[in-house]
């Protein structure tokens, strides 16, 4: 999901500095697996899901960032815990992306998508049905 590429934040007479599209995902990622009701990511597309089975561990999976005239918009594919309330969910995982990214980064957030790809159902849950 992460095209190659920079970002370049910021040019001075000391030089300029550049952030990678992985390492905007790293922030994303952090914000996001903190949120209330997000149990994981999901892979996204097929290159999503090839990559999900030979890195398992990437913890950037699921997570497109696009760049363009120093504007950023991303996207989530995110796996909530059942019995969450979805809507509120989401809306909370996108203010706190769109926040943590623009504080770290300094730059602005045009969109954060969100797309809820799965539920997780707890052991309790399971044992019901």
């Amino acid at each position: 999901m992460l095209r190659r590429g920079r970002v370049a934040t910021a040019s001075g007479a000391t030089g300029k500095v550049e952030i990678s599209r992985a390492a905007i995902a790293s922030i994303a990622h952090g914000a996001l697996m903190e949120s209330y009701g997000v149990v994981g990511m999901a892979p996204s597309g097929l290159r999503g899901n090839l990559a999900y089975y030979l890195r398992q561990d990437d913890p950037r999976r699921g997570i497109a960032v696009e760049v363009s005239d120093e504007q950023i918009t991303i996207t989530l594919s995110v796996i909530l815990e059942y019995g969450v309330r979805i809507s509120e969910v989401a809306q909370n995982v996108m203010g706190s992306v769109k926040f943590a990214v623009e504080r770290a980064l300094g730059m602005k957030v045009v969109a954060v998508n969100v797309y809820v790809q799965g539920l997780h159902f707890s052991d309790d849950v399971k044992g019901k049905g």
